[in-house]
């Protein structure tokens, strides 16, 4: 079984442990089975070894070589007046930013054009900012946007047009009120789910 390290205390529990909370003293064997149990159970991962977790489901490789040759590049030119376009008054948040989307340009350069990429990249940054380092940020961005979000730049610059034409169909045969209520409002289905996908959710929750 692959092994997620919880802590950094040396040592061996007594007994097996039940649950992550238990398995901080030391390195144990945790599988995708017993974390989806946990999930399941609770309702959320513990806050304390969420993003351990986050980390190990994802596979980031923490190839500090390849981020190294990223930052290296420096800002990337797309993101030189980010402080115009994006101002946060926390300047090391502001500055994690700026990295992530540094890296994420040099190493694709459609990311340099995505002018969303910014709102949805930033409350990854948020979120990771005290736990983990920039290396480690970037690497769980990197995922979500290869795994998750490749679809989204299929017709770029233009959205989706496949992918919110599928999200359409769905909320049509899933919950034809709402979709009623969108046709009486005259709301497109697609361009507001865009809207929220973009930002990843950030405007609404």
């Amino acid at each position: 079984a692959r092994r997620l390290r919880l802590d950094t205390k040396r040592g061996k529990p007594k007994k097996k442990p039940s649950n992550l909370a238990e398995a901080a003293e030391g390195i144990l064997p945790v599988s995708e089975k017993k974390l989806r149990q946990l999930l399941l159970a609770l309702g959320e991962f513990p806050k304390k070894y969420r993003f351990l977790i986050w980390r190990f489901l994802l596979k980031t490789p923490n190839n500090m070589e390849c981020y190294a040759s990223l930052t290296n590049r420096g800002v990337h030119a797309a993101y030189r007046d980010l402080h115009n376009k994006y101002p946060i008054s926390n300047s090391r948040l502001f500055r994690r930013l700026e990295n992530c989307l540094s890296c994420l340009a040099h190493w694709t350069p459609l990311f340099g054009e995505v002018e969303f990429l910014p709102t949805l990249v930033f409350p990854f940054v948020n979120l990771m900012g005290g736990q983990a380092s920039a290396l480690e940020t970037m690497e769980v961005v990197m995922s979500f946007l290869h795994n998750w979000a490749r679809e989204w730049f299929e017709y770029f610059p233009n959205p989706p047009v496949s992918l919110l034409a599928t999200v359409s169909h769905l909320v049509k045969s899933r919950d034809p009120g709402l979709a009623a209520k969108f046709r009486h409002f005259g709301w497109s289905i697609g361009e507001v789910a865009w809207q929220l996908m973009s930002s990843g959710f950030s405007t609404v929750f």
